[in-house]
């Protein structure tokens, strides 16, 4: 099996080499031939300069760049897109989730389901990032009458399904529209508990009352809309969303 560890990026210089290095250490031991692929979104910083520095000695590492900053969604949609592995294992940059939950996810994944997300036992936010990601996982389960523990953390996918469920990237929602849009066609949906650790350089872009609202009003918008209802084939490899 082949996995595609998939690393959005913006301005983490300080973090980006060994975060690298920790996904290069946790593949070593899981037999098969595998990638990190890293997406750099347009940073102002030295991002871009180390993913190249650091492509020449590690193998493993497939460095991604867009020319502006097109924001998470875009990110992910080129790291999916882009990604050959057998399964896609998504975590952010900022090593806040430690990469060595992957082998244990991996094993819930090949234990017969199609994603498995990690739920963070004690999230080290801010009272008011923490309030923002209880209600939003909150509204999903009164909407669509499942928790899914932790819409926002680190997953893992078999890449046959993932790559068939449509991007909106104009949603900061999108992420959770593609495991709701993964629910709907029936896929099997499993979470783990995982650690989460402070971030220990910069400042997160997430959290802030703008972006909270725009998730809020993504989700709203995206349970009353023909999206919601979209459904795709678990077992049909080039099938179309319909």
């Amino acid at each position: 099996m082949r996995i595609s560890v998939c690393i959005p990026a913006y301005n983490e210089a300080e973090v980006i080499a060994d975060t690298v290095q920790e996904a290069a250490d946790v593949l070593a031991g899981i037999p098969g031939e595998h990638e990190i692929l890293v997406v750099d979104d347009g940073s102002s910083d030295a991002t871009w300069a180390i993913l190249e520095a650091t492509a020449e000695r590690q193998p493993l590492l497939r460095p991604l760049r867009h020319e502006r900053n097109r924001g998470n969604p875009a990110a992910l949609k080129t790291l999916v897109e882009a990604a050959r592995g057998d399964v896609v294992f998504h975590i952010g940059a900022d090593r806040e989730s430690k990469m060595s939950e992957l082998p244990r996810m991996l094993e819930v994944l090949e234990a017969g389901n199609d994603i498995v997300i990690g739920v963070r036992r004690d999230k080290q936010y801010t009272p008011w990032r923490k309030f923002v990601s209880g209600v939003y996982n909150w509204l999903v389960a009164l909407l669509w009458g499942r928790h899914f523990g932790d819409l926002g953390s680190i997953k893992l996918a078999r890449a046959s399904l993932w790559k068939r469920i449509p991007f909106d990237t104009s949603s900061v929602f999108m992420n959770a529209e593609r495991i709701l849009i993964a629910h709907r066609s029936g896929a099997r949906i499993a979470t783990v508990r995982v650690d989460h650790v402070g971030r220990a350089t910069g400042k997160s872009s997430y959290g802030g009352p703008g972006q909270a609202l725009r998730a809020f009003w993504g989700l709203l918008r995206f349970r009353f809309s023909r999206r919601s209802r979209t459904r795709v084939p678990l077992d049909a490899p080039h099938a179309e969303a319909r």
